[in-house]
């Protein structure tokens, strides 16, 4: 990834006796030590990201993204970490002046790979005291050791060498502790749902994370997004297949606009360009530089636009009522964000409020419609009534009929959904007032009845 470097120029007014900074040759060790130990929180992260990231850039640089790499997790039977490329491997001389070189980096001039810093390739070093590197190239293949040696500095030792007809590239060995399998298992699948293609994972089983959107497009910069279809999940910026949380209070300091800020609390993914942010040395985070807030905050402003008018669209194109007003509760139930942006509230002439039923509502004699319980809320001796139900895909209204045992016929409903692992949230029981209650105007641009329930999944229970 390209460096954002700034050019420095220094006007001196004299010839000043000058010293260089630098290391020390005693000294080297100790610095040493710190970019490979203390540069990172998660050691164990720190080893998937980075040998993972460098397997995809060599396929980027090799002009073949679309093949996946491939990664092994541990196991009993073979208790390593391992990543293997298919990019162009490392020759000897490579090896011997590059590989080991803290600093030393060929992707700086280019933003078809993600890596830059020279750091990334000894990250095993912050885990473990030794990893192996096999590389194929040129019809051979070698096999090396790197270790901590007796100065502290770490070496590399050619082990094997042979002919190859393997295809080139790199694998990366890490040993794992026993006790570290399941930790490398979690963290591998919670990096590599970003990467495309995804990886070929062998070893231990594994399911990758899936993330779920309630709406997803692409902005007006060609940047995609996605909003999280949980609440209050992490917005995150995914650059070349790395995910970074988005810090809301950085951004604070040098831009304004709540309706980015209550995106960012609702939670989005933005998966931007490589180059567009910086990230800071350990690649854990990123670095809020005014090259990397101007690209958030453009991206941002775009995917507040883009996603507004994707929830209003899929209002207008609605089939049917029900379908118009989850469309309309996905908005306005789940945060403040939508009820800035909304701008569609009506369907077919219908006021829109996410709501089915309100028990607050009252008929012209002032009397109530309904009484409505929640599933979830629903007890042995009392019932726990609702003051409205909300617009949901998956929503299901039991009918109390009240010429029958309905209080035994809905508990033994509900014990039947628990033991099948129903979905009770979203279950409700309404217990009409009046014979002609559900027919009534309520005092709203809608009725509640046949024309409009009709759209939902109504059960009506017997003794």
């Amino acid at each position: 990834m390209k460096l954002n470097e700034e050019q420095i120029e220094v006007i001196r007014g004299q010839d000043f006796l000058e010293s260089q900074f630098g290391i020390s040759q005693k000294d080297s060790a100790h610095i040493l030590n710190i970019l490979r130990s203390k540069l990172y929180s998660n050691k164990i992260l720190a080893v998937v990201r980075e040998y993972c990231a460098n397997a995809q850039d060599a396929h980027a640089e090799a002009g073949k993204p679309e093949v996946p790499i491939h990664v092994y997790l541990p196991t009993m039977l073979d208790p390593n970490f391992r990543v293997r490329d298919f990019g162009p491997g490392l020759s000897e001389d490579e090896i011997r002046t590059l590989y080991v070189m803290y600093g030393a980096s060929t992707k700086r001039n280019s933003n078809v790979s993600v890596g830059q810093l020279g750091l990334g390739c000894k990250a095993a070093f912050a885990y473990s005291d030794k990893f192996h590197v096999t590389s194929w190239h040129g019809g051979e293949k070698k096999v090396y050791c790197a270790y901590i040696d007796e100065t502290k500095c770490g070496k590399i030792a050619l082990m094997e060498s042979c002919p190859s007809d393997d295809p080139d590239g790199i694998e990366i060995q890490v040993p794992v502790k026993p006790n570290d399998f399941r930790s490398f298992t979690e963290e591998t699948g919670n990096l590599l749902q970003f990467f495309v293609p995804l990886p070929d994972i062998h070893g231990a089983s594994i399911s990758l994370p899936v993330r779920e959107y309630v709406f997803e497009g692409t902005t007006k910069h060609g940047i995609r997004y996605g909003l999280h279809k949980l609440n209050h999940m992490h917005s995150t910026a995914i650059m070349g297949g790395i995910p970074y949380p988005i810090s809301s209070n950085q951004l604070r300091n040098v831009y304004r606009d709540e309706a980015i800020y209550e995106l960012l609390d609702v939670g989005v993914d933005i998966y931007v360009n490589i180059g567009d942010l910086e990230v800071t040395a350990s690649r854990e985070e990123l670095e809020y530089t005014k090259h990397t807030t101007d690209s958030l905050i453009k991206h941002l402003k775009a995917a507040v636009v883009a996603a507004a008018e994707q929830a209003a669209q899929a209002v207008v194109e609605a089939k049917t009522y029900a379908e118009a007003n989850v469309q309309y509760a996905r908005m306005t139930s789940t945060h403040k964000f939508w009820g800035r942006v909304a701008k569609v509230r009506q369907w077919n002439g219908h006021q829109l409020d996410g709501k089915v039923l309100d028990s607050s509502i009252k008929d012209p004699a002032g009397k109530s419609l309904c009484e409505i319980w929640q599933g979830r809320r629903w007890g042995r001796r009392k019932f726990h009534e609702c003051s409205h139900i909300n617009a949901t895909e998956n929503l299901t209204i039991i009918d109390a009929d009240k010429h029958t045992g309905w209080r035994a016929a809905v508990t033994e409903y509900f014990n039947y959904c628990r033991s099948r692992g129903g979905d009770i949230d979203n279950t409700y029981v309404i217990s009409w007032k009046g014979e002609d209650a559900k027919e009534r105007e309520a005092n709203r641009q809608y009725v509640y009845g046949k024309k409009f329930l009709a759209d939902y999944k109504i059960t009506l229970l017997s003794d």
